[in-house]
């Protein structure tokens, strides 16, 4: 795998709780991950999370926030690609 994308990464459903962390460390390719500022409130806290694992990740990792997407990233789809397509162009 030369990278991976994950969207909404660790969801679960709304007010559903989180069992265990998830592995972002186990992950061997560079990751983007994209939330959504008004997403279930579980995935901004995995987000912070993230934040501080990613300079220990494979280099290109990051993580890109949407402004006003939920979690099915609803009107915000052409953001998403947008981001997907600038990120794997440059990794």
């Amino acid at each position: 795998m030369d990278a991976c994308i994950g969207i909404g990464m660790s969801a679960t459903d709304d007010r559903q709780p989180m069992c265990k962390p998830y592995p972002f460390t186990q992950i061997c390719a560079p990751l983007l991950n994209s939330v959504g500022s008004a997403d279930y409130p579980a995935l901004p806290r995995q987000a912070k999370a993230l934040d501080a694992l990613l300079d220990g990740m494979r280099p290109g990792s990051v993580q890109f926030r949407i402004e006003g997407a939920g979690h099915y990233f609803d009107d915000q789809n052409d953001a998403l690609v947008e981001v997907m397509i600038d990120w794997l162009e440059k990794t």
